[in-house]
């Protein structure tokens, strides 16, 4: 019997699916984990990490079988969704920050 992953947009990745499942720990497994097991798409060898998972795949990792399915969620669920999403972008540090951190300028730096 196969396994059903509910999605909300148009697609996932293949990475996204092998985390999300608790395969792999972080994205950068991804490409690791495929060139180790074999992973089916539609019973096609699959090894693009990227590939993307539309409803109607079917997904085979060793003897499990996921079945990707558009999400029937309702408004309040999709609604606080995104409300966890931007609490979390909210939070999150920005790349942009780290890359050229501020240097005090002005007399008190001139010591």
């Amino acid at each position: 019997m196969a396994i059903t992953i509910p999605i909300t947009g148009e697609y996932i990745t293949l990475a996204q699916l092998l985390k999300s499942e608790n395969i792999i720990e972080s994205g950068g497994q991804a490409k690791y984990y495929l060139a180790d097991h074999v992973v089916e798409l539609n019973g096609v060898s699959e090894q693009r990490r990227g590939k993307k998972l539309r409803p109607g795949d079917q997904v085979t990792i060793g003897a499990d079988i996921y079945q990707i399915v558009a999400g029937n969620f309702s408004k309040e669920q999709l609604r606080e969704k995104a409300e966890q999403q931007e609490i979390l972008r909210k939070y999150q540090p920005s790349s942009r920050n780290n890359k050229h951190p501020k240097q005090p300028k002005g007399p008190a730096s001139w010591s």
